[in-house]
């Protein structure tokens, strides 16, 4: 399995973690593995598909189950809005239809370690490449490559994605654009109605998330 390889490689983390991963689904035992870097003052930042950009909404269900226990360890989330607005404006329309669709706009499936180390190959942090798939990647010992996905996380992914936080009564609330002047906030996650939230909350119910 890649997952221990990758962590014996990888060594302690010491400041920085920033992850992108299209297919995301953390656990328990994730969100106690990033929550222990957090602790540990290392800046985690993930990046992943918004529900408005999946194609399988099973997996959006079995990460946004983690994401307020994420965000109240100190993760830091962003979501990467649609690269085709229009898919957008109907995906909440046609919620059996997006399984499998092509609308999902991030693919990417990368990770730098203290702005040193980049990882770079097939691995989602799922269950799925984790005990199931067969996975490869490169570990590329570059401070110039791991720099720029730190300089895309800094300055491009704001802009390109929402950021998930907890507002003032612990709350999820979504922030668009919020590396600007005016970034707007959403209350409920972006793009969708109580019937496609109701089916993403009923789907993180079922006994699925090891297969996802």
């Amino acid at each position: 399995m890649l997952l221990p390889q990758l962590e014996k490689a990888l060594g302690k983390i010491e400041t920085s973690l920033d992850l992108v991963s299209a297919y995301f689904v953390p656990r328990a035992a994730g969100v106690e593995s990033f929550g222990k870097l957090a602790d540990n003052k290392v800046q985690v930042r993930i990046l992943t598909n918004a529900f408005e950009a999946t194609d399988v909404p099973a997996v959006h269900a079995g990460y946004a189950k983690r994401r307020k226990a994420l965000l109240e360890r100190g993760v830091r989330l962003y979501e990467m809005r649609s690269l085709v607005p229009a898919y957008a404006d109907t995906a909440d329309k046609n919620f059996f239809q997006r399984f499998g669709s092509s609308g999902a706009s991030l693919h990417a499936k990368t990770f730098a370690v203290d702005g040193k180390r980049l990882f770079v190959g097939s691995f989602n942090f799922d269950p799925r490449s984790a005990l199931l798939n067969t996975e490869l990647g490169f570990l590329i010992d570059s401070p110039a490559m791991a720099q720029q996905l730190v300089s895309v996380m800094d300055n491009e992914v704001p802009r390109l994605s929402y950021r998930v936080e907890l507002n003032g009564t612990g709350d999820l609330q979504w922030v668009g654009g919020s590396n600007t002047a005016t970034p707007q906030i959403y209350t409920v996650e972006p793009h969708t109605t109580w019937f496609s939230r109701a089916m993403v909350t009923f789907l993180g119910w079922l006994p699925i998330e090891g297969f996802l």
